[in-house]
């Protein structure tokens, strides 16, 4: 057998060579890219301390009433304009009275008779001339004319509309001498010195107030005020009015009512918008808590709840002991054991072990931060 040249040798010993120091060397990185764990992961935000709360808010009066006629008829007279202020008891609109006053009269006839009918049958019973039979015939009749006319009465009383109360025209529904039917709308009107602010409060928010009823717990403890936009600058406090006792069912919020005094600085109207602050510094806990991710917590061989805390130099879990309050919604309250800027695994917990690498698992998107979430958390 002939010898292999001196230069092809060399070349495959130093093959040779490199696979055997390639085979006793460190692992390929796709090896040590399996060992870390994939999981995702949160950052946990500020605590939810801060005690003021904005709420929008909207405009309403406290006195606003849908003005009708109690009778159906044909509009002779509309003496008022929408935007115009009316004092109580002042004459809006009438009806064409024409009907009603021959009515009237023909009830007035029918007393009339009866009553005479009546006066001479209280002589005649008396006498014996009648039997007590006919004479509470008579009697009944008498009564019945009377009640005939004093509806008569009325009904034509009713073809005149008049402002219960002093206000503004918010809106004229029907025309001059159109027709209309019993109980339509003919004109709404408000008071506009008397203005309410409607707005609605989260139930994350009433489970962190204290035990009590909703009213108790806003009645006289809180702070209150409301901006506009016309004037931004100026703030001007409210009063509690009343608070609804059930959630609604489609958003789950309660809405609260707040009076706001008569004010000269701005015009404000019903209908139009507000921005409400409520100061919950006097009911709310005033200790950080945080709210997490019900799959964040897992419970440790001694049955306590736990999180895995991330230590993003070295990319390993600890296991983290915490102190848990109250369940709300998807989320835990958390009281003790974690702190803000804490990157804490959210899913993938219970595969994990003290010191294990693991590696995250970027979300596709961020969601935006709401304004009323427990508490305010980073995700990644």
């Amino acid at each position: 057998m002939k010898a292999l040249p001196t230069s092809l040798s060399g070349t495959l010993l130093a093959t040779f060579s490199l696979l055997f120091l390639s085979g006793c060397g460190e692992a390929p990185e796709e090896e040590k890219f399996e060992r870390s764990k994939p999981v995702k992961s949160i950052v946990i935000g500020g605590p939810d301390g801060s005690n003021l709360r904005h709420f929008p808010g909207r405009i309403d009066s406290a006195n606003k009433a849908e003005l009708s006629f109690r009778v159906p008829g044909k509009v002779e007279k509309l003496l008022v304009n929408e935007g115009e202020f009316v004092t109580k008891g002042q004459t809006l609109a009438q009806l064409d009275r024409t009907d009603y006053r021959i009515t009237m009269k023909d009830r007035a006839a029918n007393y009339e008779q009866a009553k005479k009918d009546f006066e001479r049958g209280e002589e005649l019973v008396v006498k014996g001339s009648i039997s007590r039979r006919d004479y509470d015939t008579l009697k009944a009749k008498y009564k019945s004319a009377d009640a005939a006319l004093e509806q008569a009465q009325q009904n034509l009383n009713y073809t005149t509309l008049k402002a219960p109360f002093a206000g503004s025209i918010a809106r004229r529904h029907i025309e001059q001498f159109e027709e209309i039917a019993t109980k339509q709308s003919v004109l709404s009107i408000i008071d506009q010195d008397s203005l309410l602010v409607k707005f609605d409060i989260p139930e994350s928010l009433i489970l962190q107030l204290p035990q009590g009823t909703e009213e108790d717990q806003v009645t006289g403890h809180v702070s209150v005020w409301a901006r506009f936009d016309s004037s931004s600058d100026s703030q001007f406090e409210l009063i509690f009015k009343e608070v609804s006792k059930r959630a609604d069912a489609k958003t789950q919020t309660f809405e609260i009512t707040y009076s706001l005094p008569q004010q000269k600085e701005i015009t404000v109207l019903p209908g139009m918008t507000a921005n409400v602050t409520i100061d919950f510094s006097e009911v709310l806990n005033d200790k950080p808590v945080h709210f997490l991710p019900l799959s964040a917590i897992s419970g440790s061989n001694e049955l306590e709840p736990r999180v895995w805390r991330i230590d993003e130099q070295t990319m390993t879990v600890k296991e983290q002991k915490i102190a848990i309050g109250r369940m709300l919604g998807s989320k835990v309250e958390v009281t003790n054991g974690v702190q803000s800027g804490m990157r804490i695994v959210t899913a993938g917990a219970a595969f994990l072990s003290e010191d294990m690498k693991v590696s995250l698992i970027k979300p596709m998107e961020q969601a935006e931060p709401r304004n009323d979430t427990p508490s305010n958390i980073d995700q990644q």
